[in-house]
């Protein structure tokens, strides 16, 4: 059972990234369909809002929210 595109729409099984990259491995979704779909969706970022969303339970907490992953940790990680 392979997986097209019906007028231009891809249904909720194949939108949900959870099963999507296994049904793109077993062959039931085609991936130039799943490109095309992508491709021809609108570009939002202009109107994308940031949420505030309170987390009581990590107040307190330090949280790295810088992106780089490079730990400080790690720097005699190759031994003394």
């Amino acid at each position: 059972m392979k997986v097209t595109m019906e007028k231009g729409k891809l249904g909720a099984l194949e939108l949900d990234i959870r099963v999507r990259d296994r049904m793109l491995s077993k062959g039931i979704l085609e991936p130039k369909v799943l490109a095309a779909f992508l491709a021809a969706l609108p570009d939002r970022d202009a109107q994308a809002v940031t949420i505030e969303v309170p987390q009581p339970a990590l107040d307190g907490l330090e949280i790295d929210d810088d992106d780089d992953d490079d730990d400080d940790d790690d720097d005699d990680a190759d031994g003394p």
